[in-house]
């Protein structure tokens, strides 16, 4: 009965931690795309995707590994890109996460 009842406490304790980490990456979505910004995934969990479904521009996730969760946003990659080139200037296009700022 001590075994059921701690697998049941890890499970509820995981459903848990997917919901306020649901919550949490959905503030980062409203206001990113509030703010003009394309998200290109929005994501529940790191590593191999279980299931995704693409509604509009973003691809909604749920990974196997649920401690955490991720918003790609357009253009993310651009700084980096920028960076890798000795760029001091970052090029955005409409709807990415430098064009707004």
């Amino acid at each position: 009965m001590e075994l059921l009842q701690g697998f049941l406490d890890t499970l509820f304790f995981i459903v848990r931690l997917c919901l306020v980490v649901a919550v949490h990456e959905f503030g980062h979505f409203v206001a990113a795309r509030w703010a003009g910004v394309e998200v290109e995934a929005f994501a529940i969990g790191w590593g191999k995707v279980l299931w995704s479904r693409r509604i509009g521009k973003t691809e909604f996730r749920l990974c196997l590994l649920p401690l955490g969760g991720y918003c790609k946003m357009k253009g993310e990659q651009d700084l980096i890109a920028s960076m890798g080139r000795g760029d001091a200037v970052v090029e955005a296009s409409p709807g990415s996460l430098f064009a707004v700022m």
